[in-house]
């Protein structure tokens, strides 16, 4: 089997975990596909889904900005830049309300 079609399983099976609100079995399908494909294609994509779940499903946002942290705004498409903008701010208001800005 190919690379590509190992990593596009990988990601199926990441996404429908998300889609049957495993959140935290996602979030460690998500982390291992990127520690196993640092360059994914999909790369943005897959630490803002991350960084999505693990601020608004599992309630970490030290852990949701650092993941967002290592993402260039400015390389991101306009829908994704939406997001990522959206989930700094969150991230940044729910550590500031628990103490940990």
């Amino acid at each position: 089997e190919s690379s590509g079609a190992l990593k596009a399983e990988c990601l199926d099976v990441a996404n429908q975990l998300h889609a049957e609100g495993r959140a935290a079995d996602a979030a460690e399908a998500y982390r291992r596909l990127l520690k196993r494909s640092p360059a994914h294609p999909r790369g943005a994509e897959i630490r803002l889904l991350l960084a999505a779940l693990t601020l608004r499903s599992l309630g970490k946002p030290a852990e949701a900005r650092s993941l967002l942290e290592r993402l260039h705004r400015d390389r991101l498409d306009p829908e994704h830049r939406s997001l990522f903008e959206t989930l700094e701010a969150e991230a940044a208001a729910a550590a500031a309300a628990s103490g940990n800005a």
